[in-house]
């Protein structure tokens, strides 16, 4: 409070001229400040932190059901990386640590997941495409040429 004080005391002294463009941007400061500090402006990652690993848990389970421990190794390793440092954030008693770091699991998992998604659908594209490539050009299915 004392700072505050200091700080509108500092601007009534200035010249005229000054005054009133530092008084505004002095009070918005001061009110932005207000609004930071309020209670629980910000919402913080302790609230649901078991709720968050379980999700990142299944994440990853969900990655590695879509075949990303093969097909996208790399960022399936990094969300098993961060979901294991979020349990040990939790069993330390560093929740707000362990909450992102399980966000940041299930990101990764999503990722994960997705990309191993995206290269079997290109597979199974080359895979439909070399079979169409075997099929006779010679007319449509069905046509016996009677």
């Amino acid at each position: 409070m004392a700072a505050s004080a200091w700080v509108v005391f500092s601007v009534l002294n200035l010249p005229n001229k000054y005054r009133k463009h530092n008084l505004i941007l002095t009070v918005s400061g001061l009110a932005l400040g207000a609004c930071a500090t309020g209670n629980r402006a910000f919402p913080t990652a302790t609230e649901a932190t078991p709720h968050v690993l379980g999700r990142a848990t299944a994440a990853v389970a969900d990655a590695v059901n879509a075949g990303a421990d093969t097909l996208a190794p790399e960022p399936l390793r990094m969300a098993r990386q961060r979901l294991v440092a979020a349990m040990a954030e939790e069993q330390g008693k560093h929740l707000d640590r362990a909450g992102l770091l399980a966000r940041e699991a299930i990101a990764d998992a999503g990722f994960a997941k997705a990309q191993a998604e995206r290269i079997a659908a290109e597979h199974a594209r080359a895979a439909a495409a070399a079979q169409l490539q075997q099929v006779p050009a010679s007319g449509t299915p069905g046509s016996s040429g009677q």
